[in-house]
This record gives C-alpha cells, structure tokens and sequence, in this order.
C-alpha cells in the first residue's frame, strides 16, 4: 500500500501534462485528437502496468510474510510437538518400567513359593525317611534275646538310681553350704554376748570419778560451773549401766544347742570336701560315680547334718537378735563413758563472773580445783590404759588364732 501511494500521483501528473499539450491541437486537426487517444491509450496501460506490478509486489510482499509465519509456526509447532511428544514417551516409559517391575514382583513371589513349597517337601520326605529309620531301629531291638532283655533291664535300673542318688547328693551340698554359714554365725553371736555380758562392771571407776567431780552425793549434784545437768545424764546411765548390760547380755545359751551347732558346722564342712572328692571331680568317671554313690563316709556325714543341723536356721535368727539387744546396751554405756572426762573439766571449773580484785584464797581455791580436775582427767586416762592392757591379756590367753575360730570366719 505505501509503494501504490508513491506511484498514483505521478502517473496523474502525467496525464495532466498530456492533456494540456493536447487540448489546443484538438481544434486543429483529427491527427492531434488521434494522437491523444494514443497518449492517454499508452498512459493508462503504464498505470495499469505500475498499478499491477505493484500490487503483484504487495502480493509477494504478503505471500513471503504468510509463508514466513508458517515457517515459524511450524518450527514452534515442531518444538511443541517435540516436548509433547517427550513427555508422552517418558510417561510410555514410565508406565512399562512400572508394569515390568510388577511383572518381576509376581515372578519373584512365585519363584519363592515354589521353592518354599520344594523345601516342605524334602523336609516331609526327610522326616518320613527318620521315622522310617527309627522304627526299624525300634524293631530291631526288640528282637533280642530274652535272657539279654531282662539283663538291658537290670543296668536301666541301676543307672536310674545312681542319677537319683547323684541328684540327691547335689542338693544336699548347696544346703549343706547354708548350714554351715547359719552354725558359725550363731556360734559366733553366742560367744560375743558372752563377752559382752562379762564386762558388765567395767563402768564403776568412771562413775566413781564423775560423782566425785560433782560432789559426791547423786541426789545432790554440785558443780562450780553452776549447772549439773550435762554429768547428771553421764552418771545415771553409767549408774545403770551394770544392770542394763546384765539384762541384755546374760541370755544364757544351753550347752546342748552350742554341742549340735559344732556338730552342724563341722559335719557340714567335711560333707562338702568329700562330696567334692567322691562325685564332683572331673577326673571320674560315670561307672566310678555311681560306685562312689554307696560310699558310707558320705552317707553317714549326709544322715549326720539331717539329725545336727535342723534347728541351725532358727538358732541364728534368734542369737542375732540378742546379739544385738547386747551390743546396743554396750554401746550406750559406752559413749557415756567417753563424755565423762569433758563433763568432768566443765563441772570442776568455776564460771565467770565480773572482776574482782584477786586475793590470795580465790587464787588458791583456783589453783585447787583445776589440780583435781587435771589429776581425775589423768586417772581416768589410766584407768582406760589398764583396760586395753587387760583385754589383749584375755585375747592371748583365750587363743583367738585357733583353728575352729578362723574356720568359722572363713565361712562367713
């Protein structure tokens, strides 16, 4: 359309030019009209011809542009086609990897049914062919000889006894352990009440120093320090000390159970060696077992404990809790003990007032109280001296290293 605007008004012009040569000469001849007609002839072929080649370019112009644009919407359309077609496959390619890995699934289950179902059976086939075996064993050994029969029968016998007996022996060696940790215990808790319950007057030099510290009088205490409170509790519980021991600790054990605990202990400990020799060691063999079974050291050591260490049970629970009732009532005593030397220095020591001009009879009265303070300190020390020297004495003479003593100790 912009080259058809070009073209027009030149060709108008033309026209007008010719035209205007022409009109005068038309007056004058024929020849000049033809001769026009001629001119405005070629004139319009030339538009016509300009009109035409033009519009066959805009033509052209626009055939190339449509073509252009297919062009191009073909290659948008090809890649279009392209990524659909892409997308699609891998969709195809999805879904025939999913139907294959299903179809691998399937065959995967039926190959281990099959080979389960294959393993049943040669188990079946394997377990027929034992029963099988077994009854052919079974019937082979019942055809034996009579005179054989009753023989296989007699060694059935004596075989069943001897793991009777072997199991016997076991269990009466675990409870033989026991008893003999229950007899030593009670053993030992009898000959500490009786050691206790022997100390009994051991707290009447203590009482005597602290009653003198304070007087002398129980029912009138007096201290220089003002109160008496603190070594009146130190000489009541010292006071009472001998009977409250005696309470406690004399709880006399007969003779005749110490006799049977002895018995329990010691039966129990040479069952267990010989128990060890005769059944447990590993160098014997089946046959040598169940000889040893009938031995008569064992089974008089093994009737011994049932007749000795029946009550050995009872007797530890009941010596124990004396043992304890003692050791309390000792120990209190004890502490009371302890304290007197402080009460002692705290009674016999003035308290302190205000100023006063120092004369020669309080100096004295000073000097005098805190001599006998120190020198019944001194023999309260002393006195405490001779006391462990007496118990290593008694220690030595009683031979506390013997045999029967640290076997008991070993065994708890």
């Amino acid at each position: 359309m912009g080259k058809l605007s070009l073209i027009l008004p030149g060709v108008f012009l033309m026209v007008a030019v010719l035209t205007a040569f022409a009109s005068p000469a038309s007056d004058n001849s024929l020849e000049a009209k033809e001769e026009a007609s001629l001119l405005n002839a070629l004139s319009e072929e030339n538009i016509f011809r300009g009109v035409r080649s033009a519009a066959k370019k805009n033509g052209n112009n626009r055939n190339n542009a449509a073509k252009n644009k297919k062009r191009k919407s073909k290659r948008k359309g090809g890649k279009r086609m392209a990524k659909k077609g892409g997308k699609r496959m891998s969709k195809k390619n999805n879904k025939r990897g999913m139907k294959s890995s299903k179809k691998n699934k399937k065959r995967s289950k039926k190959t281990t049914r099959k080979n389960k179902k294959g393993s049943k059976k040669s188990s079946r086939k394997n377990k027929k062919a034992q029963k099988k075996k077994a009854k052919k064993t079974k019937k082979a050994g019942k055809t034996v000889n009579k005179g054989n029969r009753n023989s296989g029968r007699d060694t059935a016998t004596c075989k069943e006894d001897c793991v009777k007996a072997v199991a016997a022996f076991g269990q009466l060696n675990t409870k033989a352990s026991f008893y003999n940790q229950q007899a030593g215990r009670a053993i030992n808790f009898a000959a500490k009440i009786t050691k206790k319950g022997g100390k009994k007057g051991e707290f009447k030099d203590p009482l005597d120093l602290a009653l003198g510290s304070a007087g002398g009088n129980k029912t009138s205490l007096k201290c220089l320090a003002g109160n008496s409170d603190e070594i009146k509790k130190v000489i009541d519980t010292l006071d009472a000390c001998s009977t409250s021991i005696e309470t406690a600790c004399n709880q006399t054990v007969e003779a005749a159970t110490l006799t049977k605990l002895e018995k329990c202990f010691n039966s129990t400990k040479l069952y267990r060696e010989k128990y060890q020799q005769l059944l447990a060691a590993k160098s014997l063999t089946t046959d040598q077992i169940c000889i040893n079974t009938n031995n008569t050291e064992i089974t008089d050591l093994s009737k011994e404990i049932e007749s000795s260490c029946d009550t050995a049970s009872a007797e530890d629970k009941a010596l124990k809790k004396m043992k304890t009732a003692c050791n309390k009532a000792f120990i209190d005593c004890r502490t009371e003990e302890r304290k007197v030397a402080k009460e002692m220095n705290t009674c016999m020591t003035p308290r302190k007032t205000t100023p006063v001009k120092s004369t020669s009879a309080t100096t004295t009265t000073k000097k005098t109280t805190s001599a006998a303070a120190g020198a019944a300190v001194a023999e309260l020390n002393a006195l405490n001296v001779e006391k462990a020297a007496k118990e290593e004495k008694k220690k030595r003479e009683q031979g506390q290293g013997s045999c029967f003593k640290s076997s008991i100790r070993r065994s708890n």
